[in-house]
């Protein structure tokens, strides 16, 4: 009947835990992960050992990452290989982990499961899947070289893998991003002919369009990309490329372009998980070209796609303007206030209030509007230069209040952001102080605006024509006329010249204080021609002014006037006169020159040469010829300019710098730095293409001095004009002339990258290797895209120079690739191979020159090193029979060192094969007394590494010690560590840790001084030393520290501390290596030691909270969790908390068994208290 039970029990079981397993995943295929995971660990906690335990592990990382949980996933995925050795699913287990870890960015643990997961599994499909995720890590980790040659590596393993186009991609980016662009152009050309249905196709597609946007810009990029698309397109990619497009016309502000693309893209792709952001640029294009009704149209059935978006509000608020453009103000206000009912998106809160405030403002609701304006000021996403413009406009437009108006405009331009809202506030405020009747002030601010910079040519034309205006005709010199009016009354005073006075009042009134009336009062045109013909001047101006104001009743009336007064100068026979303002008569009512005008004027130039007009009018003919881009006739004229106060001198100064610009660009540099002279006061950095031409004509003139002064001012004060990589250039120049290359760098580096060609490039690396500057220059010339082979083979010898050997390594064999024939590629490539100990790359190089050269080799550099290095190589490749041929034939070549370098690497080789031969081999050498002493050091150092293989342990000792007395620093920290590794086995501890920090301390590489650093503080740990072994994991977190190795290393720390009976420095350790340990037997050790170390401080509450937290958060580690019990019944024991210690003791022999260890103890425990279990 037992037995029945007994089998009973036994099928039910696996009934009971495949039923549960199955619920388990039946949740899971519901997408019910939480509940999922319940069940999974049900499974796990009742049958830890069934097939089911290890398969609910794995799927309760499934659950994890589907919830994108992504650090629990890991915690799962590291129990199932950890906990289940013997896992049928390991490749699959070691996969999702490395995946997990991608996600959270643990590129150094990705790269480690995956290269492990490559190697042990190179058959697995996840081995071929975790290609490219691979080459990802360390594309992630910006170690370019690594994507580079792990990729090639693995492309040519595993050539027909399907990831394999996506891993040429990542190539691609690299080479670009190390400035290797060729051969990320030749990848990416590879990926589209060989792959050419791979959806690297269409990424690659992309990474080119990006190219050529850094390259050539936004419109370059667009056409080729809109070329592109017309091809048929994989759908996911087409919907990628063919929104860059429209961005790319937003860009431009191409808004007809950029509506089309996005109207055709919501049509196709109307599925979309973006839908809703393709309509909200759809729109906004629509709102930029004015469709506004078809926005009302298409709202009730593109809203559908808002209903979940975070893009609602910003659709809302499109639609709510095109209402407001329509005047819909009801419709536009109501779903403002929707939006802000619901909204947290600063940008779209503020337009949405701004456009409110303009619906107030439309309404005629001016006070609330200005009050809902300024309630906008300085809150989050504020365009303040915008709300200053709008209320100060309201003000000035709606209430004529021109001095509020003014103090927004102000208030604008203090805080400006672009030069557009800078002009334009100060041009509004000039206009209120016209308002105002404050001419001064108001030319005062026009004058501070640098009309060249003025991009809006609306603005431009506006600000000039109010400055003319108010410099012609309001500007009113008080402190001039004043000391005029003063020496003229000083004057009369003394001559009693009535005549004279009011004729100094007429011009006071007339140029200085602009009174034109006034001053056209006080002549009486009948007294002589001179007056009538001065008089008929000033009424021109008042026509001037009036034509200016739209006055043209008052200009007629004037011109009648001026009409009478030529009459008076008919009488007289004035030709002149009459001529000069018949002209300037025909030039105010038509400013446009006409053939027949402009011939009366060049005919009054050369008739009267010496009139006061003449000036002039020869400026006007310049700049209509000008005008007409006729340069050669417009600098005929501006030649003939007179600086005699008949013109303004501001306009004297503008027609000079226009005529030495012209000489500049006809290279005549005399006349140029002549005219340059004339106007240089005006010249200054406001100009600086100006500014900077001056500078060149100077320079050109033997006026080097000041031509450097001057260009150091520009480039270091006017860093944003057309001409700058220019100045910067020709600067340079003359300082490398002069042999200031660290000046002609220091400047050469100013220039912005987007302007640095392949020709800057060159220059700066020549910079640079004559200041012997080779990384630099080295550095320089990567960043050249089109390298031939001068440049090339440049580049490619710096980097052999500066020992950056795997880049040399590529270089030259690029340039074995473009010249198969040049044997000195070969030499290096072979002497690089060599180096690094890639003997059999060497041969193969090396083989290439010997079989070429054949017995031609008298003239070929370094030939006996090849061949040496060569022997050398075929030996430590074990091909023996063609090294001894080669050593052979060409005994005659090679010297004595030569010779015996080649011997010690027959030796090494029979080290493998005849250890007997190889000690007389080398025992042979060291008898030699010329043998080279580097060749001796390495000698011993192979024979002590023979004797240690043999476990002729004291003579490697002697022979390490030998090697010790090298000057080969690399070779002498070798045999320092091993003598280490000899000490330590022999228990001379003293002597271990001498030879350890020997080369903690001179292993500049870094490679043996880790080893060194472990080696040291595992043996300070031995003879418990342990602040020493603190002191050397110390300097192993400084110097190699990384994330895996930073977490062991402080446990090691802490734990040193802890022997070391310094417990608070132990808690600080363990407390900061427990969030890094990713192994949790060595978390639980962690907190374990936690608790100990309160404990050693006698400090025993805190003790029994740490210890607690192991049977809290580690329940599994049963060793700690146990030990920790223990302890907490210690503890109690000390605080004389008897029957709490026995509860916990009871507890250990409960959960573990009297005749466990840990229930013995506690049995033991028990009867000292003297209490029984």
């Amino acid at each position: 009947m037992k037995n029945q039970i007994l089998i009973l029990c036994l099928m039910i079981v696996p009934f009971i835990l495949f039923a549960d397993f199955q619920f388990g995943k039946d949740l899971f295929n519901d997408g019910l992960y939480e509940e999922a995971v319940v069940e999974f660990e049900k499974v796990i906690s009742e049958y830890p050992t069934s097939d089911e335990a290890q398969k609910s592990l794995f799927f309760i990382g499934e659950c994890y990452l589907k919830k994108d949980q992504f650090d629990k996933a890991e915690i799962a995925f590291k129990r199932l290989w950890n906990g289940y050795p013997q896992n049928a699913e390991k490749d699959k287990t070691l996969y999702q982990l490395a995946l997990t870890q991608f996600h959270q960015e643990k590129y150094d643990d990705t790269i480690k499961n995956l290269s492990f997961l490559i190697v042990n599994f190179p058959l697995s499909p996840y081995s071929e899947q975790s290609l490219d995720l691979l080459v990802q890590c360390y594309f992630e980790l910006e170690d370019y070289n690594q994507v580079i040659i792990k990729g090639r590596k693995l492309i040519k393993d595993y050539e027909h893998n399907p990831n394999v186009p996506d891993i040429m991609l990542l190539m691609a980016k690299a080479y670009f991003i190390i400035n290797i662009p060729e051969e990320g152009r030749r990848t990416l050309e590879k990926i589209n002919a060989d792959y050419p249905s791979s959806n690297a196709r269409w990424k690659a597609l992309e990474v080119e369009i990006d190219l050529l946007e850094e390259e050539k810009g936004i419109e370059a990029a667009a056409e080729q990309l809109a070329e592109k698309l017309r091809d048929d397109l994989p759908r996911q990619f087409e919907e990628i490329l063919r929104l860059k497009l429209a961005k790319y016309y937003l860009d431009m502000e191409n808004h007809y372009s950029a509506r089309y693309e996005l109207e055709q893209m919501i049509e196709k792709f109307n599925n979309s998980y973006q839908l809703d952001y393709l309509i909200s640029l759809y729109t906004f294009s629509s709102l930029k070209l004015g469709f506004f009704q078809e926005i009302l149209d298409n709202f009730p059935t593109f809203k559908k796609a808002f209903t979940k978006s975070p893009l609602k509000a910003e659709y809302e608020y499109y639609f709510a303007k095109a209402n407001y453009y329509l005047r819909n103000h009801e419709i536009s206000s109501n779903t403002i206030n929707n939006i802000l009912s619901y909204s947290d998106d600063d940008k779209i809160i503020f337009e949405s209030k701004f456009l409110q405030a303009n619906i107030l403002e439309n309404i005629g609701k001016l006070k609330e509007a200005i009050s809902s304006f300024q309630d906008l000021i300085n809150t989050k996403q504020a365009d303040n230069e915008k709300l200053f413009l709008k209320i100060g406009n309201i003000y000035f437009d709606d209430f004529q209040n021109y001095i509020a108006a003014r103090k927004y405009y102000q208030q604008m331009v203090l805080t400006y952001s672009s030069p557009k809202y800078r002009n334009q506030g100060i041009y509004k405020i000039a206009l209120c102080y016209e308002y105002l009747e404050k001419y001064n002030e108001a030319l005062t601010e026009l004058n501070q605006i640098i009309i060249d910079d003025i991009k809006d040519k609306k603005l431009k034309e506006k600000i000039i024509e109010k400055r003319e205006y108010l410099k012609n005709f309001k500007y009113k010199n008080y402190e001039t006329a004043f000391t005029k009016l003063m020496n003229s009354f000083y004057t009369y005073l003394e001559d009693d010249n009535k005549t004279a006075l009011k004729q100094d009042l007429v011009t006071i009134l007339t140029e200085d204080l602009k009174e034109f009336e006034q001053s056209a009062e006080l002549i009486d045109e009948n007294q002589s021609p001179e007056l009538a013909y001065k008089k008929a001047k000033i009424y021109l101006k008042i026509v001037e002014k009036y034509l200016a104001e739209d006055n043209e009743r008052k200009a007629r009336e004037y011109f009648d006037q001026v009409e009478n007064l030529i009459i008076i100068l008919t009488i007289y026979e004035k030709e002149e006169w009459i001529c000069e303002l018949n002209l300037e008569k025909r030039l105010l009512i038509n400013p446009l020159l006409t053939t027949n005008l402009l011939r009366d004027l060049e005919t009054f130039v050369m008739d009267f040469p010496l009139s006061k007009a003449a000036n002039s009018i020869i400026l006007k003919i310049a700049d209509y010829y000008l005008e007409l881009k006729n340069f050669e006739k417009a600098n005929n004229f501006y030649a003939q300019l007179q600086n005699d106060g008949t013109i303004d001198i501001e306009n004297f100064n503008k027609a000079k710098i226009r005529l030495a610009e012209y000489y500049y660009q006809q290279d005549e540099d005399d006349l140029a730095l002549e005219n340059y002279r004339l106007a240089e006061p005006q010249i200054s950095v406001d100009r600086p293409e100006v500014y900077f031409h001056f500078a060149v004509v100077l320079n050109e003139n033997d006026f080097q001095e000041e031509a450097l002064e001057k260009l150091a001012f520009l480039i270091n004060n006017a860093q944003n004009f057309s001409g700058y990589d220019a100045a910067l250039k020709y600067f340079a120049g003359i300082l490398r002339k002069n042999g200031d290359f660290q000046n002609a760098i220091k400047y050469r580096l100013l220039t912005p990258i987007s302007e640095r060609n392949d020709d800057f490039y060159k220059f700066l690396a020549e910079d640079y290797l004559a200041l012997e500057d080779k990384e630099k220059a080295k550095e320089t010339l990567m960043y050249i895209l089109d390298k031939d082979e001068i440049i090339l083979t440049k580049l490619a010898n710096l980097q052999y120079e500066t020992e950056d050997l795997e880049m040399a390594k590529y270089s030259f064999g690029e340039l074995k690739k473009l010249d198969k024939d040049n044997l000195r590629n070969y030499h290096i490539l072979g002497h690089i191979a060599f180096i690094q100990e890639d003997f059999l790359e060497a041969a193969i190089n090396y083989k290439k020159i010997v079989s070429t050269l054949a017995d031609n080799y008298q003239d070929f550099e370094n030939f006996p090193l090849i061949i040496k290095e060569n022997i050398i190589s075929l030996y430590r490749i074990e091909n023996r029979p063609k090294a001894e041929k080669l050593t052979k034939d060409f005994k005659s070549i090679l010297d004595e060192q030569a010779k015996d370098e080649i011997k010690l690497s027959e030796g090494i080789y029979y080290s493998n094969v005849d250890p007997k031969k190889a000690n007389k081999i080398f025992g042979k050498l060291l008898k030699k007394e010329e043998l080279n002493e580097n060749t001796r050091r390495q000698t011993y150092f192979w024979r002590g590494i023979l004797n240690l293989e043999q476990k002729e342990v004291e003579q490697a000792k002697l022979d390490f010690h030998e090697v010790t007395k090298t000057e080969n620093i690399s070779l002498r920290n070798q045999a320092y560590l091993k003598l280490g590794t000899i000490n330590f086995s022999g228990e001379n501890y003293q002597e271990a840790l001498n030879n350890y920090f020997y080369v903690i301390q001179n292993d500049e590489s870094g490679k043996l001084a880790f080893d060194a650093a472990r080696n040291f503080a595992f043996v300070c740990k031995t003879i418990e030393e342990w602040q020493k072994a603190v002191s050397a994991y110390e300097i192993i977190l400084e110097k190699w520290g990384s994330q895996a190795l930073e977490a062991q290393t402080l446990f090691d720390i802490a734990f040193c501390h802890y022997r070391d009976k310094k417990y608070k420095n132990a808690i600080d350790m363990f407390r900061q290596a427990l969030p890094l340990l990713e192994n949790n037997e060595t978390k639980a050790e962690a907190q374990f030691w936690i608790g100990n170390s309160y404990f050693g401080l006698d400090e025993y509450d805190f003790a029994i909270t740490e210890y607690l937290k192991l049977t809290y958060d580690f329940p599994d580690n049963i060793q700690w969790t146990a030990l920790a019990d223990l302890k907490v019944g210690e503890s109690y024991v000390k605080q004389k908390k008897y029957q709490k210690a026995a509860q916990f003791f009871r507890k250990v022999i409960s959960k573990y068994g009297k005749d466990n260890n840990w229930g013995q103890q506690a049995t033991r425990r028990l009867e000292d208290l003297g209490i029984s279990d």
